[in-house]
C-alpha cells in the first residue's frame, strides 16, 4: 500500500475520534500576541501527523501539505502547518 493511501486512511481514523480527544479543554499557555494558529488546530495537525508516522515537525509539515482540501476541511486544518512554530 502506498504511503499516500495509508496516510489518507489514518487521517480518517483520527477524524472520527477527534471529539474524544477534548482538545478544546487544553489550556493554551502561549502569549496572546503573535498567535497565528489556534491551539486546537495545532494539536489536531500534530496528532494527525504522528498517527501518520511523522517523526519530526518537518514531517508534520509535509503531511499537512499532502492532505487534500477535503481532509483539511474535515479536520479543521485550513492550510499546511509550518514546522517553524514554537510553543
Amino acid at each position: 500500500m502506498s504511503d499516500f493511501r495509508l496516510t489518507r486512511r489514518l487521517v480518517s481514523v483520527v477524524g472520527i475520534r477527534l471529539d474524544e480527544a477534548a482538545f478544546d479543554q487544553v489550556r493554551d499557555g502561549r502569549a496572546t500576541r503573535g498567535r497565528r494558529w489556534s491551539l486546537r488546530t495545532l494539536l489536531v495537525a500534530l496528532t494527525t501527523a504522528m498517527v501518520a508516522g511523522a517523526r519530526s515537525l518537518a514531517d508534520a509539515e509535509r503531511i499537512t501539505d499532502l492532505l487534500s482540501s477535503t481532509a483539511r476541511r474535515w479536520l479543521g486544518i485550513p492550510r499546511r502547518v509550518p514546522d517553524t512554530l514554537a510553543p
